[in-house]
């Protein structure tokens, strides 16, 4: 199984897209990188606001792969549809290691097949399910995590929905024929 990455930067914002070729087919490449770049430029132009850049880690996995991470660090045998993995303690509350050039967020993983169902249920696109994981993913590796209160709850959502709402601006700005 070969393996593969796309970089992506935007201003102030990295991302780093793993994926195996199984996975994700050469004539896909194209479509991901589009995406992986309107998420890249939404955070950068509509949330983020500090001066050092950031970076992240996005991997795209089989059911079977996100079962045992799933396993190993949540104790949750059960296939989820993503996963993050945070490196700083908390990014929005200003707790974030400043020693190094840029800052490292984390890892977020999404299962593929998960986010191929749950486009099918939602009656959207695959990589508009695939940018919603991104999006919620990263929120929680920047520090907000729906699952401690309501409040909180309320408040990642809601910076879910805004995230989302800039990157289908964007995309009306520079359409492609991806998709």
């Amino acid at each position: 199984m070969e393996k593969g990455e796309i970089e992506i930067k935007s201003g102030k914002v990295e991302m780093c897209f793993f994926y195996s070729e199984d996975l994700v087919a050469t004539s896909e490449l194209a479509n991901y990188k589009y995406w992986l770049e309107l998420c890249s430029q939404a955070i950068d132009k509509n949330f983020y606001t500090e001066s050092k850049p950031i970076t992240m880690n996005i991997s795209i996995v089989t059911d079977e792969e996100i079962k045992e991470i799933n396993e190993e660090h949540r104790e949750k045998n059960k296939v989820t549809d993503v996963l993050s993995f945070p490196m700083q303690e908390n990014m929005r509350g200003g707790d974030y290691d400043d020693f190094s050039p840029i800052i490292e967020l984390g890892d977020i993983i999404i299962c593929k097949s998960v986010c191929e169902n749950q486009a099918l249920e939602f009656k959207i696109s695959y990589f508009e399910e695939f940018v919603h994981l991104i999006i919620h993913g990263f929120l929680h590796v920047y520090g907000y995590d729906h699952e401690i209160s309501m409040e909180e709850e309320k408040i990642m959502f809601g910076l879910e929905e805004q995230l989302v709402l800039a990157i289908s601006n964007l995309k009306m700005k520079t359409p492609t024929l991806c998709e």
